[in-house]
């Protein structure tokens, strides 16, 4: 299961998931419209454990979705980026 933390998160979000086996990789993330804003990371991957860190403080307060694709399998979960308030 893909897991966004933290989540709402302000600078850095950790992507975390457990591949059942061994596979080519891709995670994206993608504005409210559908837009693709980046990859966040592209390649093998080993089974088990997997964890990508991000730094998406340049981008806006709002609301995303980050997306996992291997094998035939997807999986999309939303993720909040909201600045501390002063």
């Amino acid at each position: 299961m893909l897991t966004p933390t933290p989540n709402p998160f302000t600078d850095v979000v950790s992507v975390r998931v457990v591949l059942p086996f061994e596979d080519n990789v891709s995670i994206d993330l993608f504005d409210f419209t559908g837009k693709i804003i980046s990859n966040l990371y592209t390649g093998a991957a080993n089974k088990g454990l997997l964890e990508v860190r991000s730094d998406l403080s340049g981008l806006s307060d709002g609301v995303y979705s980050i997306r996992i694709q291997f094998r035939d399998e997807e999986q999309t979960r939303r993720i909040v980026k909201q600045t501390p308030k002063n």
